[in-house]
């Protein structure tokens, strides 16, 4: 083992060029360190780095590559115990995280194909390239909650945390709101839903009697994007289609024409081009539920009167959200917009969209818009309302405006201590080598 992993050591990953004919070495990445069979890359250290100048809202937030260094050492600690204790990690689990995390940036992008444009990969590549990274993180979660998971932090400690640092060098902060939206789709009734049936199932009939199915896509079709495609969809992977249409699509033999089936979008049959692994390709048709001008009426009204609901104070904001919102992607948190590098409520105007930056323009914290017509990228019609709860203008990081980043940082801050007095320990049961140029960094091991 010891030896097996000094020569993990010496590895250097390297790729080759040509110059004059030559083949020449070119060093693109380094091993830092080893952890019993922990790795820890040059570059793990330089794109945590890199990650932590972004989020750039903990008072702390110069560290050098040396607290990087030893952070992430922390980490390979952990992980390699979490190992040797054989911690569980549900694989559901590690989807629910991968579908969260990708959901998170779809909305930041706007939809899933923007997303895949602006990064150059499909959701499923992405899913598939950081699988792994996210079941090592779930396992550390669960390590870590082992060891400091019950530990907490007083008010006086906050404040000894903040009053160490010198106040001219305390950090600047952009002008910062919350904000949170509480979205409403219109209901269809149960005799649309009757009549859209009967259509899609007019249309199944007629393709497995030899009707094409690409011809029946283009002329029925209510998903417009693939109809024009012959209703011919993006190769896709498990966990990113809404799951009756997901376990249909993964059901299907070649060529076959699906039963019938529901989602929130509508009724759907499917045609399964080709399935490779853990990706298939289908057709597919869709049938909404035709909504009449009631529905959208029915749809304003409750949005209007659930509005006039939390400002009677019979109901707050982010538990109407939770109980009546259609947003699935943040309903959960109350509505709220996230900060996309800290997960914070509190977060830079400079990240939100135009539209909605205009809208609340117009607010004063506490307030909240009338009702607002939206039309979504996939054709349907949603209500909205949006509410200003806070805003902040530019300012330097002090307790009164910042306690729950302070007490964050002061907490995260306790928490290495004890986890550098466990690695102390730990450190006599498990092999680990550092290279030369990271010696110096280390103040948690010696």
């Amino acid at each position: 083992m010891k030896t097996i992993t000094k020569i993990y050591l010496c590895i250097t990953i390297l790729v080759l060029f040509s110059i004059s004919g030559l083949a020449q070495p070119v060093i693109v990445d380094e091993i830092a360190a080893v952890v019993g069979n922990k790795i820890l890359l040059h570059s793990e250290i330089d794109l945590e780095m890199e990650q932590q100048k972004k989020q750039a809202s903990n008072i702390n937030d110069a560290l050098s590559k040396c607290d990087v260094f030893n952070q992430l050492l922390v980490r390979k600690f952990m992980l390699m115990r979490a190992d040797l204790d054989s911690l569980p990690v549900q694989e559901d689990r590690v989807e629910a995280e991968l579908n969260k995390r990708v959901g998170y940036f779809i909305s930041m992008y706007g939809s899933e194909k923007k997303m895949e444009l602006q990064i150059g990969k499909t959701t499923a590549q992405l899913k598939n390239e950081n699988r792994d990274k996210i079941r090592d993180e779930l396992l550390i979660e669960q390590q870590k909650e082992k060891l400091v998971g019950g530990l907490k932090i007083s008010p006086n400690e906050v404040a000894a945390y903040f009053n160490k640092f010198p106040k001219d060098s305390l950090p600047n902060f952009d002008a910062e709101i919350e904000v949170a939206q509480l979205q409403r789709k219109p209901k269809v009734t149960l005799e649309e839903k009757r009549l859209a049936y009967e259509k899609i199932a007019d249309i199944r009939s007629q393709i497995i009697a030899g009707t094409s199915f690409r011809t029946m896509a283009v002329l029925y079709s209510d998903d417009k994007g693939s109809a024009r495609n012959g209703g011919e969809m993006d190769e896709f992977g498990r966990g990113v289609m809404v799951p009756a249409f997901e376990a249909m699509a993964f059901k299907l033999k070649t060529d076959t024409i699906s039963p019938i089936i529901e989602t929130e979008y509508g009724y759907h049959i499917l045609q399964l081009i080709y399935r490779k692994g853990d990706h298939v390709k289908v057709r597919h048709i869709l049938i909404r539920p035709v909504m009449t001008a009631a529905d959208y009426s029915d749809a304003r009204h409750f949005i209007d009167s659930l509005r006039s609901r939390i400002l009677k104070d019979s109901i707050k904001f982010e538990d109407a959200c939770k109980k009546h919102s259609d947003d699935e992607r943040s309903s959960f948190n109350g509505g709220y917009y996230l900060d996309r590098n800290t997960g914070s409520t509190k977060l830079p105007v400079s990240q939100l969209d135009k539209e909605t930056y205009e809208t609340i323009a117009k607010l004063k914290p506490g307030q909240i818009t009338e009702p607002i017509q939206m039309n979504m990228e996939d054709g349907s019609i949603v209500f909205q309302i949006i509410y200003l709860k806070s805003e902040s203008p530019p300012h330097v990081m002090n307790m009164k405006d910042d306690y729950q980043k302070i007490q964050t940082q002061a907490l995260e801050a306790k928490q290495f201590e004890v986890l550098k007095k466990w690695v102390t320990k730990e450190k006599n049961k498990t092999y680990y080598n550092v290279r030369d140029n990271y010696k110096d960094c280390l103040n948690i091991i010696n």
